[in-house]
């Protein structure tokens, strides 16, 4: 992972902060994955990051989850107080995987990402369909 444009809010920077198997991301920011050769789709949990948030979180963040590859569509999806949590499964081809958060209507404010669960499936030669029915 390589941080393309870090976060910053009110002059001071956020940096994304990786814990175990999740990302801490807030927007307006992007991140880049080098993708293995076979690459075929991306799976992720996108949700709010409410870990020690202020009361009103829910009240003020409002942004946008924009996954890009380099072959594939842009797919944009909406994180707010009231829809705070997203899945992703998208089609994935070439080598970059970027994932970029868009503040929205007011602007950057508690606009916090906690990104888990992500996998990336990857076909590798000999990995087609079987005809084998126990395989």
């Amino acid at each position: 992972m390589r941080t393309v444009d870090e976060a910053g809010v009110f002059g001071l920077p956020i940096p994304v902060r990786v814990s175990g198997r999740s990302i801490r991301m807030h927007a307006p920011g992007s991140v880049v994955f080098k993708l293995p050769q076979g690459a075929e789709r991306f799976a992720a949990v996108a949700e709010l990051d409410t870990d020690n948030a202020p009361v009103h979180i829910a009240d003020w963040s409002d942004f946008q989850v924009v996954v890009s590859a380099e072959n594939t569509p842009t797919e944009r999806f909406d994180v707010t107080g009231s829809a705070p949590l997203i899945r992703i499964n998208l089609p994935v081809a070439g080598s970059g995987l970027t994932i970029r958060l868009d503040p929205g209507v007011n602007g950057p404010i508690l606009d916090r990402l906690l990104l888990r669960d992500a996998v990336i499936l990857v076909r590798t030669p000999g990995s087609g369909p079987s005809d084998d029915p126990d395989r």
